[in-house]
């Protein structure tokens, strides 16, 4: 399984190149709850442990950044509608909280 700081660079090294301030800070916050998605959609009880701590591991980082990153496009950006209606596929994230 590739690791996400793997998976996240290679996602951000050509926007990183010629992007402003507020396209990276969405393209951060949108890699970050995508991949966050896609893992919730991985989990399964009947995996190996190693996996499943794989999967843990990896969507409490991914999880987390976007959580951290939710209420900070909601006020670097309060009247942008495009980051509003991203926030709001989004939503349930704001309310993540970390595996143990």
């Amino acid at each position: 399984m590739m690791r996400l700081g793997t998976i996240t660079l290679l996602l951000l090294a050509p926007v990183c190149l010629a992007a402003k301030p507020k396209d990276l800070d969405v393209q951060n916050f949108k890699t970050s709850a995508d991949v966050c998605v896609h893992l919730s959609g991985e989990w399964d009880v009947d995996l190996p442990e190693e996996n499943k701590a794989e999967i843990k591991k990896n969507m409490n980082e991914s999880c987390g950044q976007a959580k951290e990153l939710y209420p900070v496009l909601q006020n670097r950006y309060p009247h942008d509608r495009a980051i509003k209606q991203l926030l709001r596929k989004y939503q349930d994230l704001k309310d993540y909280e970390a595996w143990n």
